[in-house]
Order: structure tokens, then sequence, then C-alpha cells
């Protein structure tokens, strides 16, 4: 077996092809890594870039089959938008470029589309999401700034979450207290198109992740929603509000809630809601976070000043590292060499007409308490 993985290791050497790592920045303005060979070759973390700037974002994506790593500067004092370093995957000691996000203010979150082209940052400071082209990522091709439907002026709109499924690009915006918007963008950003479905969902929603066949999951302050474009079904409600949702290597997702008093309960659940089970509890801070990594079979969460990682074969914790061994208290997380499923490997389950592309409301009703 030694002889096996020697070998193994030897032609990623020479192909440039490398073991995905767990990578993450810190409230100090640290680029670190937690490699990973596998579920059970964990290594521990190191620093690989520091001066990422204040309050620093950190995401992947890909053009063509090249790996890059984005950190985002977003208190950069930069009048046309915030400062972002283009890292190569495979080196993260030092940034092959810098560019300015122009027209990206205060940016909430990034995602990179599936076929590598275009890179999606949804902006806090002017509600929108900016769309950019990854060969020249300096000026936006496409923008879409929140517009506000008759009736809720007077109110001042907030940006709460995006993620860019295989079609899709969905986005939640909060219209007024008592309201919130889903938008699917059809494959790109567009303003004004028929393709692009708007529709009010339910208003305690607070984040969603894209997930199989064009649907997503709505994370809320009460459960956890999963939905189509044409249709939604609560599939548990919770105690605490839901702080952070993906979906599983299968057909499920993980989801974190949080207690007033900061304790943070992970969960897995299957799209029906069966199968619901606790594998931590944990004191964390109003900053989670989760993603996984099917090649490796990997969950990563970080709650709190730590990250954890997690055996999704059968929830076991695998590893977990505190802030002084990370090199200071984790900001965000991501996967150096992201991956995307072919958006196929199950069907949908919705059954509560809901969606369109005329506004309507959702009912949503809790198929099973957990607790």
């Amino acid at each position: 077996m030694k002889k096996i993985t020697a070998l193994i290791l030897i032609l990623f050497a020479f192909t440039g092809i490398s073991y995905a790592d767990i990578v993450y920045t810190t409230s100090d303005g640290n680029l670190g890594t937690i490699p990973i060979n596998s579920r059970t070759e964990i290594n521990t973390p190191s620093i690989q870039y520091s001066g990422v700037g204040a309050d620093p974002l950190v995401g992947s994506y890909t053009v063509g089959t090249t790996p890059y790593v984005m950190v985002v500067d977003r208190a950069s004092d930069n009048a046309f938008g915030d400062t972002a370093l283009i890292f190569s995957a495979s080196d993260l000691t030092a940034p092959s470029a810098s560019v300015t996000l122009n027209g990206v203010h205060d940016t909430k979150t990034f995602a990179g589309s599936y076929n590598g082209r275009s890179l999606f940052f949804a902006s806090d400071g002017n509600t929108s999401i900016i769309e950019f082209d990854t060969s020249s990522i300096d000026i936006p091709i496409n923008m879409y700034t929140y517009a506000q439907a008759s009736g809720d002026e007077g109110y001042e709109p907030e940006f709460l979450d995006m993620s860019v499924g295989r079609t899709y690009i969905f986005a939640l915006f909060r219209a007024t207290p008592d309201k919130v918007e889903l938008f699917a963008f059809d494959g790109q950003i567009k303003e004004g198109v028929s393709k692009t479905r708007r529709a009010v969902i339910r208003s305690d929603a607070t984040s969603l992740s894209a997930l199989a066949s064009n649907r997503y999951a709505i994370g809320a302050e009460e459960g956890v929603s999963v939905a189509n474009i044409n249709s939604i079904r609560t599939i548990v409600s919770t105690d605490y509000p839901v702080a952070a949702i993906c979906r599983d290597k299968d057909s499920g997702l993980y989801f974190a809630e949080q207690s007033e008093s900061g304790d943070v309960y992970l969960w897995h659940s299957s799209y029906n809601g069966d199968n619901v089970k606790l594998f931590a509890s944990l004191q964390g801070t109003s900053d989670c976070q989760l993603l996984r990594h099917s090649s490796y079979n990997i969950l990563a969460a970080m709650i709190g000043d730590s990250i954890y990682l997690y055996d999704m074969s059968d929830d076991g914790l695998l590893a977990s590292f505190s802030a002084s061994e990370l090199g200071g208290i984790p900001l965000n997380i991501a996967v150096s060499n992201p991956e995307h499923d072919d958006g196929k490997s199950s069907g949908s389950n919705c059954s509560v007409s809901c969606l369109g592309a005329i506004m309507i409301g959702v009912l949503g009703f809790a198929l099973r308490r957990k607790r």
C-alpha cells in the first residue's frame, strides 16, 4: 500500500495534479490550508500567505481545468470596488494577480459558474449581483441591482445569500422585514427578461444552497425547505435559526442551527425529512459555514473559532483545529480545487406549488419535528 501511495504522489508531481486542500482566511489577514489527501490523511494547518487585507473572504473557481483561489479584501478603501487577490491553487504562497472588482462593494459572497466562464459576486454595498468573465476579472459583463416592487418603498433592501447551480443562479433578497424574494437567473445575470423568475418565499428565510436537478434548499429561522423553480415544501422544522446549509455528496443536506446562547447543532437530513440526526453540539458564534468535497467524502464546518472535518460516509469526526492551530480565528473556508456535480443525482420530490414568473406566496408546512 505504501508503494502504491508513493507512486500516486509521484504521478501527481509530474502531472501537476494535486489533492484538494481546505483553504481558510483568518481575522489576522492570513490565508491558510488544511491539506487533505484522503479521509484519514489530514495534515496540520499551515499559513500560506499573510497580508490578504481586512475581513477577507475566500473562495475558489476553475477556468477550464485550472483551479484558482481568490481572496477578496472587503474592507479595501477603493472607490471603484473591493480588491481581490488571485492565487493559483497549486501555489498559495503569493498571488499571481491583484484586481479591482469594479462595481462590487462589500462583497457578501461569490461563486463560479459550472462552465468556468463566469464569476458571480453579491455586493452588499449596492444590493447587486455582478457577473465577470473569468478571463478578465475587472470589467463587469452583466449586473442586476435589486429593484423593489411597488409598495415596498421606504424599506432598505438587504441581500441575504446566493448559490450557483448547474442551470440557475439563485439569490435571496429581503424586501421588507416581512418579505423575502428569491430570484432564479437562467444561466447568466439578466434584468427584465422572462426567464428570470422572481417569487416571494417564506419570510424567515436566511440562506440557501443549490442542490441537484435545479433544486435548492432554503435555510430559515424555523426550518429547512427544499424547492425547485415550481414548488416548495418544508422538510424539517428547527428549534433555532439555520445559520448555514449545504448539500451532501448524495441525496441529502447538512445544516447548522444556532441557539441564542451560541450553541451550534449540526444535522444531516435526507430530502424527505427522514434520518435527521445530530452529529455534533458545539459552542460557536454568529459565523457558521459548511462546505463539502465529495472526492474525499469530507464535510468541513467552520464554527466559532474552530474548523471541524467530518467523514460524510458515517458523519464521524475526522479532525478539529482551534484558532491557535489555524494561526488565527477563521473567517471563511473554501476548497482549493472546486468540484461540481452533474446535477442529475436525484429527482424532485417537491409538492406545494409556489414559484413562477409571477410573485406568489408560499405556505410552508412542517412534516415533522425533530425534537
